[in-house]
């Protein structure tokens, strides 16, 4: 007998509280609802004790037709409690959907319902059924039911009889998914006589977009005797779906088996583990019996065995998987016990080393190659070899050859065929017929033979072969060694190609071997200066690939350059992508040409003066020509037009140098703007139009005199401000800005250097959306300071995020020391004199578009509310004041109001708080209380000194919003509301709302009660 004690459940838990419990990776929740009685749902926790053999989960929601607390008792037998036959009050009575379900008209309902976005394309739910009805009331006409819908559709379980309840799983249906609790044994601390192994639902959803689902549990025919429904934490879920299996087995034998080959992970690794067999934790080579007999061991490789018992008919049990990133999901197996096995139409391998050929007779159900036995009754055999080092002789037809774990050796002889290697260091001979080869993982040998081949090498050092025909060869990871032979052959290279070596071989060709880039997506350097127009070298920087006899050649999706040099030859290219016209004469180039390693006749480096351009046809319509001075190379650019890239500005756009350039943007004695429609350099250097010294836009700017203004845009660029009150802003890219003399504005972001010089600067921290956390330096400067330098984060941090290494109050030397900024950005400053930073800048509202920093938002923009949904935003305003007194924000630290982070207000703001508390004081579960009513010094606190500047946001009524994930108001536009904002705000304010003017109470009610300052602080906070 079991020792009782009381399961911890949470019975106050909201509808949002309880499908956050349960909904799992790749699912978010827009809404939701809950009807019944308060105490037929909760939020369950410590059920791997507390349920030990029950729960396969320690935490989720249960569900009730009674009281959820009686599921368990605290002391004393178990399952003795006279509680579990409640007719709740609240219950719902007569639900069609339980109705149908159950086949009976039902009673005290519990229904929890929400609209949700997946990231997958199937929904799963696991979960445990249990009764007090058991077994003494199967078939008796009260037929408890537990029931899902999604998008309006029943989910039914795949095996018995489809629906759960108790008429259909328990010990005769269904013996190996029912455990029985009967009293007086009571073997398990639950209150009910039975219940049921961890089971699935699963449903197709629609990825991306909103969905609904419904789950309901009723009492059947009476209201009398309860069932209860746990449903695992975070099962619900879109990235781990295990699919169902099924084998046949004759009587008191084994079969082994890959019950995880068909499941489902979105996980980049999924690295599949099976953690239960029907309920049972499981290790590897640990056997589990089921109740009807059978046997499941767990192999190393993640297989099963299974034994059969000598009585024929089905039998099914329940599997539980795990991915790599931790989602867990249930699977179920059906065990076929037949007199003779039916012919599946594979032929499968054991796990030793097989050969399976023609005359292969170990297949478990009979099937063979070639015996004219595949579904269509051809000889198009499907073979899966298996475990072990096979080899595999397809023969005839079209054949599809899984090789699997080991190192197999595969010949596709005569035919079409898909040969897939697998796991190991397989051998793989297409042979006849136009194949297709992927060697998977390991160092594979693969061949085309006769035939147009398609081959995959996949990870691993590959050894491939095109052999005869039009080949298209995919080399995959690793470095691989990639031979055409004869035909005009296609290699295709990808992302993190390896170090390659592609040997096309020139024979048999009409248009000539093509090498395609076009699937890489970073940057790429082609080397076409070998004398041979055949033989180069591609590298992303990392990889470095090595190509002879390649007559065509496909450029990748980055920007990719192509180094030439004198002796060159001719060289051909295909997907250059030619500089993009700007509008005003420049251009800016996207693909490059390296021509460094060329001179003219005279030993000259190269300019645009020196490049003449011609097309094919000759009349220029055909495919542009780029002509060098030297010798007579040459660049055929494929699908370009000459009108393109004929043009001085177009050339020196794709890298060729332009003479008389100093690469120096430079500026005049007066008050400059310089930017990308600056003209005024005397050289014509221009900002970012791709013509620095590397033909990159990684500009040098020098703005000299006068008070000048610089946007040096998209680079690493490096900007001088020179003499005078300049404003510098670096824009993208790790840029270098020097402010020099005078006053000067500098704007910072992600990797930038900045020292402002003499005079007293204002430095902007700001966020450019750059990805990475490229530190930011800045020094101020010490000379010809009157009020010193300020550095201003415009609310990217928090003073909690701000450390000084050497406080200095009287300005001799300044402030340094660090900040992180809120996307973990490191800000090292040095001689600041003051630094200004704003509190609630960065809060994040979620919207339509995600989580959004409050500065962000813009009116229209839709945002969640807690009431209506997504509603459009009206009005957003903001004021900047000074943190001190009544005007200091109050700091909520996480979790404090169920916000995800640290959260910062305004005094005023009101939070909901909600619970039964609130219930229980005020009448209400909701309520709303000022953010200074709830100061307690500790995880609620005024936060004094600086600047602060409050953001409000305002709807067509009074909105509960989600800050951080906390409930809490929108701007009320009452009397004192107002007073928050400035002249220039109401104005604007009355403009949209005309009826404010009269009498700030036509806005209408707050959303929620509002409470005073002393009953706020019978909250508990405060």
């Amino acid at each position: 007998m079991a020792t009782a004690s009381q399961l911890s459940i949470d019975t106050g838990a909201s509808a949002d509280d309880l499908f956050d419990e349960i909904f799992g990776a790749g699912v978010t929740l827009v809404s939701s609802t809950l009807a019944g009685d308060a105490v037929q749902s909760g939020i369950y926790t410590g059920a791997l004790e507390t349920l030990e053999g029950i729960s396969p989960s320690d935490s989720g929601v249960i569900l009730s037709t009674g009281n959820a607390m009686d599921v368990t008792q605290e002391s004393g037998d178990p399952n003795v409690s006279t509680g579990t036959g409640t007719n709740t009050a609240g219950g719902i009575d007569g639900d069609a959907d339980m109705n149908a379900v159950a086949g009976v008209s039902t009673f005290d309902a519990v229904i929890m319902e929400a609209v949700f976005i997946p990231d997958g394309d199937f929904l799963t739910m696991s979960f445990v059924f249990s009764s007090e009805e058991y077994l003494e009331y199967v078939n008796g006409g009260v037929n408890d039911a537990f029931g899902v819908w999604v998008n309006g559709s029943k989910l039914d379980l795949s095996v018995g009889s489809g629906n759960v309840l108790i008429d259909t799983i328990n010990d005769v249906e269904t013996p190996n998914l029912y455990v029985n609790n009967p009293e007086p044994d009571d073997l398990y601390n639950t209150e009910m006589d039975g219940f049921t192994v961890a089971l699935t639902l699963k449903a197709p959803v629609n990825r991306g977009e909103e969905n609904d689902i419904r789950i309901g549990l009723a009492d059947g025919g009476d209201a009398a005797y309860d069932s209860n429904v746990l449903i695992m934490g975070h099962s619900v879920q879109a990235v781990m779906i295990a699919q169902d299996d099924a084998v046949n087995i004759l009587p008191d034998t084994i079969r082994t088996y890959d019950i995880l080959a068909n499941d489902i992970s979105e996980s980049g690794d999924p690295g599949l583990t099976i953690t239960h067999i029907n309920n049972e934790p499981v290790s590897v080579g640990e056997t589990v019996t089921l109740p009807t007999g059978e046997q499941v061991t767990l192999n190393p490789d993640q297989t099963v065995t299974v034994q059969s018992t000598g009585t024929l008919g089905s039998q099914s049990f329940t599997y539980g998987v795990v991915d790599s990133a931790g989602n867990a999901d249930i699977g179920f197996m059906t065990v076929n016990t037949v007199a003779t096995l039916p012919l599946d139409h594979v032929v499968e391998g054991t796990a030793d080393d097989d050969l399976i050929d023609a005359g292969y007779t170990g297949d478990p159900d009979g099937d063979m190659v070639d015996a004219g036995d595949a579904a269509d009754g051809s000889d198009d055999d499907v073979i899966d070899a298996g475990a072990g080092h096979d080899t595999v002789r397809a023969g005839a037809g079209d054949d599809v050859v899984q090789g699997g774990a080991g190192d197999d050796s595969i010949f596709g002889n005569a035919g079409g065929d898909t040969l897939f290697g697998g796991g190991g260091d397989d051998s793989i001979f297409g042979e006849l017929g136009d194949d297709w080869i992927e060697g998977g993982d390991g160092h594979d040998h693969l061949e085309g033979n006769e035939g147009s081949d398609t081959v995959f090498g996949g990870t691993g050092d590959d050894w491939i072969r095109g052999s005869y025909g039009d080949d298209e060869i995919w080399g995959g990871e690793g470095d691989d060694y990639l031979w055409g032979g004869y035909g005009d052959d296609l290699f295709v290279i990808e992302d993190s190609f390896g170090n390659d070596t592609i040997d096309a071989e020139n024979e048999d060709e009409v248009n000539g071997d093509t090498l395609d880039l076009g699937r890489v997506t970073s940057d790429l350097r082609i080397d076409l200066s070998h004398v041979n127009p055949g033989i180069g070298t591609v590298t992303d920087g990392t990889s470095t690939a090595r190509f002879d006899g390649i007559e065509n050649i496909v450029l990748g999706g980055g920007r990719d350059t192509l180094t030439l040099a004198n002796f060159g030859g001719a060289d051909r290219v295909e997907g250059f992508e030619a500089p993009i016209d700007n509008g005003d004469g420049t251009y800016s180039g996207v693909d490059m040409l390296d021509v460094s390693g060329m001179t003219d006749a005279e030993g000259n480096p190269v300019t645009v003066a020196n490049v003449t351009v011609t097309d094919t046809n000759g009349d220029g319509s055909g495919d542009a020509v780029l002509h060098f001075p030297h010798f007579g190379e040459s660049l055929t650019l494929t699908g370009v037009p000459v009108s393109a890239v004929s043009s001085p500005a177009q050339l020196v756009a794709m890298g060729v140098p332009d003479a008389g350039r100093n690469y120096i943007v430079e500026g005049t004695a007066g008050d400059d703007l310089i930017d990308a429609d600056y003209e005024g350099d005397p050289e014509g250097d221009r900002v970012d139009a791709n013509d620095a010294a590397d033909a990159s836009n990684d500009d040098v700017i020098e703005a000299g005199a006068g008070d000048d203004t610089v946007f040096a845009g998209l680079g690493a660029d490096t900007v001088y401000g020179g003499d005078g009150h300049d404003r510098l802003f670096g824009g993208e890219g790790g840029d270098t800005l020097d402010g020099g003399a005078g006053n000067d504005t500098i704007e910072v972001a992600k990797g930038d250097v900045a020292d402002g010089g003499d005079g007293d600067e204002l430095f902007l921290v700001t966020d450019l959306g750059e990805p990475g956390e490229a530190p930011i330096t800045i020094i101020g400067g010490e000379g010809d300071e009157t009020d010193g330098d300020t550095l201003d984060f415009q609310g990217l941090t928090h003073w909690d995020d701000v450390t000084y290494a050497d406080p200095d109050s009287d300005m001799d030397g300044g402030l340094s020391g660090n900040a992180v900024l809120a996307d973990g950005t490191l800000v090292k400053f040095s001689e600041i004199e003051n630094v200004i930073i704003c509190f609630t800048a960065g809060t994040r509202i979620a919207t339509a578009r995600g989580l959004c920093p409050v500065q962000d938002l813009h009116p229209g923009e839709m945002v969640l509310t807690r009431d209506h949904g997504f509603q459009p935003l009206r009005w957003i305003g903001r004021r900047t004041v000074p943190a001190l007194g009544s005007l200091a924000p109050i700091r909520f630290e996480a979790g404090v109001v169920a916000n995800k982070r640290p959260l910062v207000v305004s005094p005023q703001h009101r939070m909901l708080i909600r619970g039964a508390k609130a219930n229980l004081m005020f009448g209400e579960s909701e309520v709303l209380a000022s953010a200074k009513h709830l100061v307690n010094g500790g995880s609620v606190r005024r936060m004094s000194g600086g600047v602060v500047s409050y953001v409000h946001v305002l709807f067509d009524r009074h909105e509960i919003v989600y800050a951080e994930g906390a409930p809490s108001e929108s701007f009320f536009p009452g009397d004192i509301g107002l007073e928050a904002v400035d002249e220039a705000a109401r104005e604007e304010l009355f403009t949209i709302f005309p009826e404010l003017r009269s009498s700030t109470g036509n806005f209408g009610e707050t959303a929620r009660m509002c409470l005073r300052a002393h009953e706020s602080r019978l909250l508990g906070l405060g």
